[in-house]
């Protein structure tokens, strides 16, 4: 498998809020189930794109992932990319406008890791704002969107690719999501239960 995690000492701490790193590791690498639950879990973008999953997250990307209805998706640069510069793109809205203490925490609860882009790693100020702002301006661009929609619809009637609705997707991905799904509700529940036994103890 090259989905992330690879193997079970790869899994993250936490997925989705579920604390998966109390578990031993043996444990894990036993449960194929899981592991698959694991990489649908942090590869999936509204569907699972086995290319797509490889470009990393930023808080301060330089490109948007635009998808068709009927799951054929590209990433389309929306600042200028310099020469050996990574291709980025943000895993999540939630991250602009916030904090960076915000954005590690949601991005820790979600995917498991603490962000080392280059905006939380402490850039220039000026020129995160510079960034930022061109980023947004772009975003809100509709002709720009336009284009990029009308250049995906063109790579679709050219090239022969597998279709993904959206109800395909899920009939696929709630199988398949169900054991980290009953893992997490089972912590929840056992941690309910020391919670409550401590109360009746002090008490």
């Amino acid at each position: 498998a090259y989905l992330h995690p690879r193997t079970a000492a790869d899994v993250p701490f936490c997925v989705w809020g579920c604390p998966v790193g109390l578990l031993p590791v043996a444990a894990v690498a036993s449960w194929p189930a899981l592991m698959r639950a694991l990489r649908y879990a942090l590869n999936a973008y509204g569907r699972l794109y086995a290319v797509g999953s490889v470009v990393n997250h930023s808080c301060c990307p330089n490109t948007e992932r635009i998808m068709r209805h009927d799951g054929l998706s590209a990433f389309v640069a929306r600042v200028t990319i310099e020469a050996d510069e990574e291709v980025t793109t943000s895993y999540s809205d939630a991250v602009f406008g916030t904090p960076r203490w915000v954005r590690q925490l949601l991005l820790f609860h979600r995917f498991g890791f603490w962000c080392q882009c280059r905006r939380c790693q402490g850039m220039d100020c000026t020129q995160e704002r510079l960034l930022l702002t061109s980023y947004n301006a772009a975003m809100q661009d509709t002709e720009s969107f336009q284009r990029s929609a009308r250049g995906l619809n063109k790579i679709a009637r050219r090239v022969d690719y597998p279709v993904l609705t959206a109800s395909i997707h899920w009939r696929h991905a709630v199988p398949c999501m169900f054991p980290l799904l009953a893992l997490q509700a089972s912590m929840i529940i056992l941690g309910g239960l020391a919670v409550r036994a401590s109360w009746r103890c002090v008490s």
